[in-house]
């Protein structure tokens, strides 16, 4: 079963960055595939959070993602992933 989980205020500076990324990595240690997305549209930055992993260069990004459905365009959302792979 998939869930959706949401950290959010409306304050910056709280620390949800981090509570996403330290969450992700619990649940990725427990096996199961996870997709964060960093809605901060002005500063993202989760890739800072996992400068020990190996980060490939991705896609574009969300804000790419949402201007090209904006269009009309028909977008695959994995084509704007960037993936973090922890290596053994």
């Amino acid at each position: 079963m998939s869930r959706i989980v949401t950290f959010y205020s409306y304050k910056g500076g709280v620390g949800r960055s981090m509570a996403l990324a330290n969450v992700a990595v619990l649940l990725a240690r427990q096996g199961k595939k996870v997709l964060m997305v960093d809605w901060d549209l002005e500063a993202p930055g989760l890739e800072n959070y996992f400068f020990y992993f190996k980060n490939e260069v991705g896609g574009p990004g969300l804000l790419a993602l949402l201007i090209d459905a904006g269009k009309g365009t028909e977008v695959d959302y994995r084509n704007y992933l960037s993936p973090i792979v922890a290596e053994e």
